[in-house]
């Protein structure tokens, strides 16, 4: 995937035994014009969590598949405000 640009889907939400979660999926069209898509997890996570929380653990997940920010074409979350900051860290990172 080094090199493939991508494009990620986010989300965080709170089950009801009131733990908080975020997963994280890329998206792209291999050689063979085939979409792709692939789980980079469901992380728990524990307090409160801002987008450079996010930022962080999102560059760590895609180093592990060789995929750097600057690969990323687009980003879908929610409307919440930790998410939607995120994705302006993400453009600020990528300059």
């Amino acid at each position: 995937m080094k090199g493939q640009k991508i494009s990620l889907t986010t989300d965080t939400w709170t089950s009801k035994a009131n733990e908080t979660y975020t997963a994280g999926t890329g998206h792209f069209i291999d050689d063979n014009w085939r979409l792709n898509s692939i789980v980079f997890g469901c992380f728990p996570r524990s307090g409160k969590t801002c987008a450079l929380d996010h930022l962080r653990v999102t560059q760590e997940h895609l180093q592990k598949f060789g995929i750097s920010i600057d690969n990323i074409v687009c980003t879908t979350t929610n409307s919440d405000a930790t998410m939607c900051s995120l994705g302006r860290e993400l453009v600020t990172e990528a300059k």
